[in-house]
């Protein structure tokens, strides 16, 4: 009984937690079975604090249901993430995403609470969603209007992710501050070693070989790197302008070399003429905005929006620890940033 009781107040500790990183005074509340059925309640922050709730929950919880929850209001988006969602969630981060509460629902999965302000309208918040699951590589069949998140403390009974010891995953908080993940992943990847005796097993074995087949290939070097033209639309001089203001002049324009070279000599430039990046608090080179420079460069020296992309997704250090489909992604938003700024 000590034990029931100590588990309970561990599962009300990480409610209260979830309840104070989102501020929300209602919450939506769902139990789901395995075939379907839902029971759903709507409570008071207090209501669904109380020990009471939290028995009930677990009650449904330990008869396989899963427990999913959302912030009544529009003043947040759900991002979930399938494959890779510490990378994902990293790149979030660094990119300093308003999120207020992230949780790891399964090994390498990840759903993120993002706030998006108060006066968001369902309308905005389905346009928020889809642009932040387009840009970091999240589910886009959860970017619907009010997606529920697993409610953390609870566990998560999909048989796919059923352990050898008979065990599922606890859904658990990720620790972050500004700009820096500050945890790894807690649930473990177990496989299991003895025969697989049904086919939603089998499926599951399936899923995870093809999963870890995708990571060992993401480091390979597509083939449109190779196609990638490298002419310019000049090579003549140069001036860059700012409000008005001469702030760079290059005569002639600096030849960048092949493109798996272009980010590091733009770089060398760079620092040549006296360019100084500017760095975070804690005295880091800020990378997301090196990289908005670097495409700058390389766009004012002539060379093309696909060069750009290019030199990025081969060269960027924040690229390099992404998915190979959301680097290429992260390397086409900074040129289009960079494009925008020169533009004016």
């Amino acid at each position: 009984m000590d034990d029931l009781k100590k588990k309970q107040k561990l599962t009300r500790k990480a409610v209260v937690a979830f309840t104070q990183a989102v501020g929300a005074r209602e919450y939506d509340v769902r139990a789901i079975s395995p075939c379907g059925k839902a029971r759903s309640w709507t409570y008071k922050i207090g209501e669904l604090r109380n020990i009471d709730t939290i028995k009930t929950l677990r009650h449904w919880n330990s008869n396989v249901s899963a427990i999913f929850i959302r912030p009544v209001g529009h003043r947040y988006v759900l991002v979930d993430f399938d494959d890779d969602g510490y990378e994902r969630l990293r790149a979030m981060v660094e990119d300093g995403v308003t999120i207020h509460y992230a949780a790891e629902t399964s090994p390498y999965h990840v759903q993120v609470w993002v706030y998006i302000g108060r006066e968001a309208d369902e309308t905005q918040q389905a346009e928020m969603s889809k642009h932040l699951a387009e840009t970091y590589g999240g589910d886009m069949g959860a970017t619907g209007r009010n997606k529920l998140g697993r409610l953390p403390g609870f566990f998560n009974r999909k048989p796919e992710h059923q352990r050898s010891n008979g065990h599922f995953p606890l859904v658990r908080r990720i620790p972050h501050r500004k700009g820096t993940l500050i945890s790894e992943p807690k649930n473990p990847v177990d496989v299991p070693t003895g025969p697989i005796r049904s086919p939603l097993a089998a499926c599951a074995a399936r899923a995870l070989c093809e999963k870890s087949a995708r990571r060992k290939v993401l480091n390979v070097r597509p083939d449109w790197l190779d196609d990638v033209d490298t002419s310019r639309k000049f090579n003549g001089p140069l001036h860059i302008y700012s409000n008005g203001e001469l702030v760079a002049s290059f005569s002639p324009s600096p030849d960048l070399g092949p493109v798996d070279r272009a980010y590091v000599n733009a770089a060398r430039v760079m620092e040549k003429d006296g360019h100084k990046l500017k760095a975070t608090l804690n005295g880091e080179i800020d990378r997301s905005l090196r990289d908005l420079q670097i495409a700058e460069k390389i766009l004012v020296c002539g060379y093309s929006e696909e060069f750009a992309v290019a030199a990025l997704y081969h060269g960027s250090e924040k690229a390099a620890v992404r998915s190979d489909e959301n680097r290429l992604a992260y390397a086409e938003q900074q040129v289009s940033s960079a494009l925008k700024f020169i533009n004016g």
